[in-house]
């Protein structure tokens, strides 16, 4: 087997020069052990699938679902989405786990029903790579779940609908909070 040069067609598919890609990954793992690179800082140690799935079960243990396949759908999908993001900041997680949330209440109100978890599988994938950033397509995500661009994108914004819902019942709660504060105040100037 010939070995691949900087200057080849990266082995993972990119179409990018191998230099260009993968090769200082590949250079910092020898088989599944990451080695130092000479004055790097050390590599922070990456979580492991069985720990990705305990931080969900922790949250899952108290979480209420309707159904069991939503909670099977975020079971799977959130460590999913960390592992092949290699999410490991704290912000980044924090933005997952909300979403995991969101995914809780609006299964629960919504009660969505599905034969395949893809669609919304791909939706909150989507949605996540959305709120951080990551450079992917709608296509790429609807293509890895096997479902179309258009299913993804319904869900998604189904989704979206909720989360923003969500938002301005907040936001009415603040007015209502802000109005009442003005009339108790116009109360007491009163001497009522």
């Amino acid at each position: 087997m010939k070995k691949l040069g900087r200057n080849d067609l990266c082995h993972c598919g990119s179409g990018k020069k191998y230099k260009r890609c993968c090769l200082e990954r590949d250079e910092r793992t020898v088989y599944g052990k990451v080695i130092q690179f000479p004055g790097a800082r050390a590599a922070e140690p990456k979580l492991q699938v069985d720990q990705l799935r305990q931080m969900i079960n922790d949250k899952l243990g108290w979480m209420d679902w309707n159904a069991d396949e939503h909670r099977e759908l975020a079971e799977s999908v959130f460590p999913q989405i960390c592992r092949d993001y290699e999410l490991q900041d704290d912000q980044q997680l924090f933005q997952v786990f909300s979403l995991l949330m969101v995914w809780n209440s609006f299964s629960r109100e919504a009660n969505p029903k599905y034969r395949k978890q893809g669609g919304y599988a791909s939706a909150l994938e989507y949605i996540v790579t959305s709120s951080l950033n990551i450079s992917t397509t709608k296509s790429d995500i609807a293509k890895k779940h096997e479902v179309s661009v258009a299913t993804l994108t319904r869900n998604s914004g189904q989704i979206q609908d909720f989360m923003d819902g969500v938002a301005a019942s907040g936001d009415d709660a603040n007015v209502e909070d802000e109005e009442s504060d003005s009339e108790t105040d116009k109360d007491l100037s009163l001497g009522r």
